[in-house]
């Protein structure tokens, strides 16, 4: 039952255009701001760890801008999802030294593609198919019924998916020895046996 009304919300947010979601995003990361929930708090301790030198006032600006981005990005995730692959095709305006990439592809050697959670990631995955198959870590989410969702929009432009721990990194790396793609999302957070501490912005992160 649940996973059935989380479809059918989703493909009622999927019809809205994208001007209206980010409207709603605005609305939704200004609501958990105000809310001083677990997401503001994180956010802004976050920003205290890698920003100590700016001032206070500015990095609540700061955060409140990052939440009300995080809910715009969920938003029009939900949308890619949802929809046909040529409907979201086109809302890929520009690609930025897309020949790096192109040339890579000539080389023997594989290609790894490092991409942080900025934007909206899921419209990467749409345009490496372009490209061919692409070997991507993946984090179920913490709600089971958005697994198999989310799982069938990934795998449907051809990408295969495999677990964020030491054997998905394992399956990866295989793939790149054999001249193979991949695309990782470097700032997930591992499981404890499948990473290390490393200084990031000076503070231990694993």
């Amino acid at each position: 039952m649940q996973a059935y009304l989380i479809k059918t919300l989703f493909r009622c947010v999927a019809l809205l255009p994208l001007s209206a979601l980010r409207r709603m995003g605005d609305g939704i990361g200004n609501l958990l701001w105000r809310r001083s929930g677990r997401e503001a708090r994180v956010t802004l301790e976050n920003l205290e760890l890698c920003f100590p030198a700016m001032d206070p006032q500015q990095r609540e600006l700061l955060a409140a801008a990052s939440l009300r981005h995080t809910a715009q990005t969920a938003l029009e995730m939900i949308k890619i999802w949802m929809q046909p692959n040529e409907r979201s095709a086109p809302l890929l305006l520009g690609v930025e030294n897309e020949q790096l990439i192109e040339e890579s592809l000539r080389s023997p050697k594989g290609l790894l593609l490092l991409l942080p959670h900025l934007g909206n990631w899921e419209m990467v995955g749409l345009w490496c198919a372009r490209y061919g198959q692409f070997a991507t870590l993946y984090q179920p989410p913490k709600q089971a019924a958005l697994e198999p969702l989310i799982w069938n929009a990934r795998q449907r432009l051809g990408n295969k998916l495999y677990p964020t721990d030491t054997r998905g990194v394992r399956a990866v790396l295989k793939e790149l020895k054999k001249g193979g793609r991949s695309a990782v999302l470097p700032d997930q957070e591992p499981e404890p046996e499948g990473g290390v501490f490393a200084p990031f912005y000076g503070v231990p992160a694993l």
